[in-house]
């Protein structure tokens, strides 16, 4: 069964507060994991890294493809605000909605808080940066 959050209030962003209150109230598919953001999210037009409270929290992922076509059931305008803005993006790296834990609840599913286990990988970037693993993965002992 995968995971479904409702978001319970309007998400921090860069977009318009009428688009972001359109997400409230919606029922999405999530990753079942609740991660922790260890890297900067960006701004949705500026793209720079936001500092602060966005910087690091606990958040669900949504595939923004899953997440506007749901959208335009309720609120066309809305998704098409995205969809001009360039979303969905296509990039594995871009392609996911981060809903902070507080903007949503868990309604369907189970949802596992990744909270240790930190190991850095170069493999794909030639960087070492952070990957969290859930708590008993098998490669975080």
């Amino acid at each position: 069964m995968n995971p479904m959050i409702e978001i319970v209030r309007a998400p921090a962003s860069e977009a318009p507060e009428w688009v972001r209150e359109a997400w409230v109230g919606l029922v999405l598919p999530c990753d079942p994991y609740l991660g922790y953001g260890q890297n900067p999210e960006k701004g949705v037009l500026s793209l720079k890294e936001n500092e602060g409270v966005h910087r690091k929290r606990y958040s669900y992922a949504v595939l923004q493809k899953d997440a506007i076509s749901i959208l335009r059931n309720y609120s066309p305008n809305a998704a098409a605000w995205w969809r001009i803005h360039d979303f969905p993006k296509s990039t594995p790296e871009e392609d996911r909605f981060s809903f902070a834990e507080e903007e949503a609840r868990v309604v369907r599913g189970v949802v596992f808080r990744q909270e240790c286990g930190v190991v850095y990988d170069d493999m794909e970037t030639g960087r070492w940066e952070p990957w969290i693993y859930p708590k008993g993965f098998a490669w975080a002992r």
